[in-house]
């Protein structure tokens, strides 16, 4: 049984007490109640039990930052947020904006919902739209722009709590994360 105590500010921070469960037990799976018995990942130390902070984010509650001309945002996940070891990043670009050849630390994929966008990667240049999804590896270096008339919408996932603070910008500067 899960106990939600106390949502109370923008992150709406609820602290998590999971009680003990049936993991051995023959019972079907869904039917097992959420573990204290969390088992460890490999990399990412030990488990946390009682007391585990759960953020819980509403995105509309989050202004946009002009991070660069032309390309707003607002992370949904990030450390500021209380995310460790992810962070997600809103994108709304308008046509003509670019980000320069840069890379990141960390691996980062970009999923698009609206619009069109160039994505280089390396050598390798390809434009992607709706639906589309790219994975960038880490160390990778890459840039993108907006493609066509349309103001592009994408999703941003990078494998670190702040992306910006471990890439390295080949041109130009970083992006700006806060209002």
């Amino acid at each position: 049984m899960v106990q939600h105590d106390a949502v109370n500010d923008t992150i709406g921070r609820a602290e998590t007490r999971v009680a003990p469960s049936r993991l051995g037990s023959s019972a079907p799976i869904g039917s097992h109640d959420l573990t204290s018995k969390a088992l460890p990942v490999p990399g990412f130390g030990q488990p946390q039990h009682w007391g585990t902070l759960m953020p819980f984010i509403d995105g509309r509650t989050i202004s946009e930052v002009l991070m660069r001309p032309g390309i707003h945002g607002r992370f949904l996940a990030h450390k500021d947020l209380g995310a460790s070891r992810v962070s997600v990043l809103m994108n709304r670009a308008e046509p003509g904006a670019a980000v320069p050849l840069h890379m990141h630390q960390v691996e980062e994929t970009v999923v698009m919902f609206e619009g069109r966008i160039w994505v280089q990667l390396g050598e390798e240049r390809r434009v992607i739209g709706p639906n589309d999804t790219v994975i960038i590896p880490p160390l990778t270096p890459h840039a993108w722009g907006t493609e066509g008339t349309e103001e592009a919408r994408m999703m941003w996932v990078y494998g670190g709590p702040d992306p910006f603070t471990d890439s390295t910008y080949f041109e130009g500067q970083r992006p700006k994360q806060h209002a």
